[in-house]
């Protein structure tokens, strides 16, 4: 067997120890052993010490990633680090010392008017500083790699880390994006994304991207603590209690609990209950019907949470026989289904929106998020602005989209629209 796969085997073996929660100590000892051989000691000395303490599951996660780089990726490399700079030299020990943010700030600027130390050595900076509460300082030191952050996945995760520790939300999203568009198969990225997601009250799309991590890592506790929080902050009860049946919540009492205390309040807040759409008069029922008569297959739902607006069509009579519907990135799904289910509707698997661009026919495309609420940035992003031009008609709350030229009707508080030619 040769060194490059015995060095992925071992990276492998401990990538499924730590999301287990059970790293091997030799195989730690293993790996620091093997990151002096190519000069990586302050790496190696971590994982002396993750050996005998090991972090928290995502730590060790990011310290695998940091040493594939720098076994896997890195080509040949010496056995000794090179020398360094009187400016690199005092901005360590300053490091050491615990200095304030501000001053290593300067002292990393002072060091980018010198010949780079060398991406491997500016991602360790990077690290050093965020731990040591520098964000700025870290996001400055990685200013040189940014455009290489555009081929490397581990790069753009960690420009992603330093944006949100830096309070850049939208910054820290964008570059989780990437990183996930070149290797999707990163739990802790998706995880990552959630968390800015739900940082920016983007709350479908943080569920979908927890969902999208655990199909990698379907036990990680941050994964269903994410989970967890999205259903409970867009009020998907009904999914939040089959997942504790099925076992599939996090295993931490007090978290739980605080979640249940948030549904009792919300839920003593609408004890007044719902409003179901007026049903419309006799001319837009008739209305409805010739304009749906051709809506035969391919009726997407996108973000229900009661299935509300379908409901509401076939009570109206757009319909004699409920179509099949397909729920894209439901809210709530398993309330979604069991709604739809209820009402008569066929309906197909729930649906992630990255796959939305799959199906191959849609007749009607209905968004059931409410009209008060911006859309957000996967719903703008060009995939469903290609599936809405692909779409006979859509549906939407009034003022959620604009289509000019394009609306045939506004029918208690639902407008719809004819095949779009624009993206929202």
């Amino acid at each position: 067997m040769s060194a490059l796969t015995t060095d992925r085997d071992l990276l492998d073996r401990l990538a499924a120890a730590a999301l287990a929660g059970e790293p091997d100590p030799a195989d730690c000892e293993v790996l620091a052993e093997r990151l002096v051989a190519v000069g990586a000691t302050a790496a190696a000395a971590r994982w002396r010490t993750w050996g005998l303490l090991p972090p928290v599951a995502d730590q060790l996660l990011e310290g695998i990633g940091e040493a594939t780089l720098q076994l896997l990726e890195g080509g040949e490399r010496p056995t000794a680090p090179p020398p360094r700079s009187e400016t690199w030299k005092g901005l360590q020990q300053r490091l050491d010392e615990g200095a304030h943010p501000a001053e290593l700030e300067g002292w990393v600027r002072r060091l980018r008017e010198e010949p780079s130390p060398g991406k491997q050595s500016l991602m360790e900076l990077s690290q050093r500083l965020l731990a040591a509460q520098a964000p700025r300082a870290a996001l400055a030191a990685l200013d040189p790699l940014m455009r290489e952050a555009l081929e490397d996945p581990l790069l753009a995760t960690r420009l992603a880390q330093v944006q949100r520790a830096c309070g850049n939300a939208h910054q820290g999203e964008l570059w989780s994006r990437l990183s996930l568009k070149a290797q999707p198969d990163q739990p802790l990225m998706w995880f990552q994304l959630a968390r800015l997601l739900l940082d920016q009250g983007a709350l479908d799309e943080a569920l979908e991207c927890a969902e999208a991590g655990l199909g990698y890592a379907a036990s990680h506790p941050w994964g269903l603590k994410l989970r967890a929080n999205a259903l409970a902050a867009s009020r998907g009860w009904t999914t939040y209690e089959r997942l504790r049946e099925l076992g599939a919540l996090p295993d931490d009492a007090a978290f739980l609990d605080s979640l249940d205390r948030e549904r009792l309040r919300l839920q003593r807040r609408a004890s007044l209950g719902r409003r179901w759409p007026e049903p419309p008069a006799l001319d837009a029922r008739l209305r409805l019907r010739n304009l749906l008569k051709t809506v035969e297959a391919g009726v997407v739902l996108i973000q229900g949470r009661h299935g509300e607006a379908l409901r509401w069509l076939l009570e109206a009579g757009a319909w004699t026989t409920p179509p099949e519907v397909i729920p894209v990135a439901s809210r709530d799904p398993f309330r979604v289904a069991e709604a739809l289910g209820a009402a008569g509707f066929s309906v197909q698997a729930e649906r992630p929106l990255r796959r939305l661009s799959e199906l191959e026919r849609i007749d009607l495309t209905v968004i059931e998020r409410p009209a008060g609420r911006h859309l957000p940035l996967l719903l703008r992003s060009a995939l469903l602005g290609s599936s809405l031009r692909g779409a006979g008609l859509v549906l939407a709350p009034v003022g959620l989209i604009q289509l000019p030229g394009r609306s045939l009707g506004r029918f208690s508080g639902w407008e719809l629209f004819a095949r779009a030619t624009e993206s929202t």
